[in-house]
């Protein structure tokens, strides 16, 4: 039943966002001034992290029912972390943060992935690094491991220059409604969904 809720709910509220950010759309192909564009661009990266949140609501209760699955296909790697990087740019600004991008050439190219889980990872672990650096920066990477019988697997990582998390504290990283530090939340807000 909370998985039906759920789908149900991300259903709904998705249909009046489509709405929303398909008339950003149609605003940011208009002459804006500099001052404009950059209000247009701040609320198209909100809608699409809004978006985000309402898949990943969906596929919460997907995977609560064993339904989700992978679409793996050949993609541009680099690009759809340059893309998803994007997505936060305006964020990464606002705070005075770097975001650095460090792609080896081995994965610069096109692999089989489902881009879109790797966009959605990808952007849960930026959102965080984000919200617990204050100064600094942050740093993705790619590069290839070696995996069995001889197989290549990619490596993604995000690194901040944030408050860390202690070795001690890591086992309770994704048990629900867990923070590694409670009264981190009246700073950081969160809830420690453990996504």
């Amino acid at each position: 039943a909370e998985s039906r809720f759920m789908a149900r709910m991300s259903h709904e509220i998705r249909t009046p966002l489509a709405g929303l950010l398909g008339f950003l759309d149609v605003l940011g192909m208009n002459d804006l001034s500099e001052v404009q564009r950059g209000i247009y661009e701040a609320m198209a990266s909100a809608g699409l992290l809004l978006k985000t949140v309402v898949n990943d609501i969906l596929d919460s209760a997907k995977l609560q029912v064993g339904m989700l699955q992978l679409y793996p296909h050949r993609a541009d790697l680099g690009s759809t972390i340059n893309a998803t990087a994007k997505i936060f740019q305006q964020l990464l600004v606002d705070k005075g943060l770097s975001c650095t991008q460090q792609i080896c050439n081995s994965v610069n190219v096109e692999v089989v992935v489902d881009h879109v889980r790797v966009k959605q990872m990808l952007s849960n672990l930026l959102s965080n690094a984000i919200k617990f650096t204050q100064k600094g920066g942050i740093t993705i990477s790619a590069t290839s491991v070696p995996m069995d019988e001889g197989s290549a697997g990619i490596r993604v990582e995000v690194r901040d220059t944030g408050i860390g998390i202690p070795p001690t504290k890591t086992s309770g990283l994704f048990k629900d409604f867990t923070q590694v530090d409670e009264s981190v939340n009246r700073i950081y807000g969160g809830t420690g969904l453990g996504l």
